[in-house]
């Protein structure tokens, strides 16, 4: 079984993270090298409501950390592909609406309600390539899942907290024990939904959408 760890990145010693020194993939302590893998922050930024500009902000932070020569490269490639941005976000859901896709059309097949023919006779090779998609690219988020030891989830919106999931417990434990400081609930604490900035944007346009309607229907 997984753990999360939630670390605050600049409450550590010195602003840096400590990783036990051994792979977390295979837990070899020799040729260890440093990994490159981030988080991103997506979220939109000031909001000009009278002039109806909307600005959408991007943050990457970068986190490096120790895996054996071995591994290295696809435990970075697993964590690209498994990266919460939106770009990367668009790409899954349409692995799932592929795989969806796939799984209607062979029970079409099977049903006897459709054949091949008339499928690709209909959308030519559209639909079996969609399929195909969503199948190949289920595969390759599960290989992603099984070999990302460490996996930067997300970094917390108004705060510089990071979730980390690591496959094994006991190198999540060994984690939190090389920052104890950095990893203490009293710093990566979510903020209730009142203390997040987020939250007093929403409000503002509220608020302000609120006078603007009871102004246009004032007589």
């Amino acid at each position: 079984m997984s753990e999360v760890v939630r670390i605050a990145i600049y409450g550590s010693e010195n602003g840096k993270i400590n990783w036990p020194n051994r792979c977390p993939h295979c837990g070899t302590t020799g040729d260890l090298i440093n990994v490159n893998g981030r988080v991103v922050r997506e979220s939109v930024g000031n909001l000009a409501i009278l002039v109806g500009v909307l600005t959408f902000r991007r943050e990457t932070t970068n986190i490096g950390f120790l895996v054996c020569r071995k591994h290295a490269s696809q435990c970075e490639l697993a964590n690209r592909l498994l990266e919460r941005s939106s770009i990367f976000g668009l790409v899954r859901v349409a692995i799932y609406l592929g795989l969806a896709f796939c799984l209607m059309l062979l029970s079409s097949l099977l049903t006897h309600t459709t054949t091949l023919a008339s499928v690709i006779e209909r959308g030519g090779f559209g639909p079996i390539l969609f399929s195909g998609f969503g199948v190949l690219g289920i595969f390759v988020l599960w290989w992603a899942r099984s070999n990302a030891s460490v996996r930067l989830l997300s970094i917390d919106s108004g705060t510089d907290v990071v979730s980390i999931r690591f496959h094994d417990k006991k190198y999540a434990r060994d984690f939190k024990r090389a920052n104890v400081k950095a990893t203490h609930r009293y710093l990566t604490e979510a903020p209730s939904f009142w203390m997040r900035p987020g939250f007093w944007k929403l409000v503002l346009v509220i608020l302000v959408f609120a006078i603007v309607f009871k102004m246009s229907n004032q007589p």
